[in-house]
């Protein structure tokens, strides 16, 4: 048997379905508590409905915000699902209507992706191909088998998922802040400098250093460890550990629960019952295969392919990938960047060239605006909204320019959109966003602006 054969094999050998079922228990639950998360912390009113623009993904420009009703409607479906996954219940029908509206809600605004939340979407993706409810399940209640297996495909496409997230992310920070200058991490720790006990500690920089250099070895690395049988345990104990940490330290969500709790996907398929001392034997031993199309591993290598492609995607666009943030989403850069910046616009009346500063304060919210001030691409959106304002009013096709400045994980601020550019005229794209000056090597020599606590502005040469 070629090699290849024997990986075909190897991939539909069947294994019992305790640790798959106990995976989407998990992600159920993980589900749950985001959208009650939302809920109860009043977003779905301030982030969502309050504001009267939205910023839009590339390509999901048509994916809008609903009516209050329609919305909170979602939410209420999204923890229905949630819940229905987790109980195994009608899974066929929860775990696509789970990954339909837990996507759609995250594409309604650009402001708030979050890296774990693309995460939990492209997992809920995968398992509505994948049988997560042969045992621990209401299906199973309903419809009893004797068959508890599953395939070995399906418990090594979701491995394979949490290894690209690792090491991409660790292939991020091979960069010269996040090695030479510990940054951002040397900036967040000493914003935590009064952090209990620890906190005299955050402050000196070979942990900055340390805990950066650290961080990197561990994404590089950690996906392969849990793969070998022999380093898997202590693996999972540094899962733990690291995630546990960065929950103390900084405020990221649900992230840290969402990877400590689906990670034990790398243990035996029977780790589960093992735990709970009971055995587990696969029923129908003649029967030691379960077969799928090879068109189906096509399809997953193509799906493969394209989530290595997208976080090499900057390699291919003559930009600074933290500063342009070309090619920035969906690859896994994971708390890479500290970036602050100031942005005004101005229109140029299309007869008489008569310039005007234009007030964004009506338009965004303060948290889009604070995101909007450094990131190139919500620049542009806001220049066309401006435009079609000022259209509305009878203005015709006004110019708009940006004086823009941004910091980039602690450096001098410098220029960050050519004001030279009518930005009403820019059309968004996959490339290089040619509206971006690109960063000064030498920004001692350029005007400079230093931002203090309170967001005041001075600007130095």
């Amino acid at each position: 048997m070629t090699r290849l054969g024997h990986h075909y094999a190897s991939m539909n050998r069947r294994v019992p379905g305790y640790s798959l079922a106990l995976f989407r228990i998990c992600f159920g639950l993980v589900g749950f508590l985001s959208a009650a998360r939302v809920v109860l912390n009043g977003w779905v009113q301030t982030l969502y409905l309050e504001p009267s623009h939205h910023f839009k993904y590339l390509g999901f420009e048509w994916v809008s915000v609903p009516s209050a009703e329609v919305l909170y409607g979602m939410y209420a479906l999204l923890a229905l699902a949630s819940i229905a996954v987790a109980a195994g219940a009608f899974f066929r029908y929860a775990m696509p209507t789970f990954f339909l509206v837990f996507t759609y809600l995250e594409l309604m605004d650009q402001t708030y992706y979050l890296n774990h939340y693309y995460f939990i979407s492209l997992c809920a993706f995968l398992m509505c191909f994948m049988p997560m409810n042969k045992v621990w399940s209401v299906d199973a209640l309903r419809n009893p088998s004797e068959d508890t297996s599953v395939g070995q495909w399906s418990i090594e496409t979701l491995r394979v998922q949490f290894v690209m997230l690792y090491f991409f992310a660790g292939l991020a920070k091979l960069n010269p802040d996040w090695l030479l200058h510990a940054e951002p991490l040397r900036t967040w720790l000493l914003a935590r400098t009064e952090t209990p006990l620890i906190g005299p500690l955050l402050g000196a920089q070979w942990v900055a250093f340390a805990g950066s250099y650290a961080a990197c070895i561990f994404d590089l690395s950690i996906g392969f460890l849990l793969f070998s049988k022999r380093t898997r345990a202590v693996a999972y104990a540094t899962v733990i550990f690291f995630h546990l940490g960065t929950a103390l330290l900084f405020n990221i969500g649900l992230f840290p629960w969402v990877m400590i709790a689906l990670t034990p996907i790398f243990f035996a398929p029977d780790w589960p019952l093992k735990a709970l001392k009971k055995s587990s034997s696969l029923v129908n031993p003649i029967e030691d295969r379960i077969s799928i199309p090879r068109w189906g591993y096509g399809l997953l290598g193509l799906y493969f392919l394209i989530q290595i492609a997208l976080p090499l995607r900057h390699h291919t666009i003559d930009n600074d990938v933290l500063w342009s943030e070309d090619g920035y989403l969906f690859s896994w850069r994971v708390m890479l960047t500290e970036k602050t910046g100031v942005t005004d616009f101005y229109a140029a009346h299309p007869e008489t060239g008569k310039r005007w500063l234009l007030p964004t304060c009506d338009l965004l919210t303060p948290v889009q605006k604070r995101k909007m001030s450094s990131n190139p691409d919500f620049i542009v959106q806001t220049a066309h909204w401006l435009h079609e304002g000022l259209k509305a009013q009878g203005l015709g096709e006004a110019a708009i320019y940006a004086e823009s400045f941004a910091s980039l994980n602690g450096k001098l601020s410098q220029r960050m959109i050519d004001p030279r550019i009518d930005l009403a005229r820019v059309d968004r794209s996959w490339g290089k966003s040619h509206w971006v000056l690109p960063v000064d090597p030498t920004p001692e020599q350029s005007p400079i602006m230093s931002f203090n606590g309170d967001s005041t502005i001075a600007i130095a040469r």
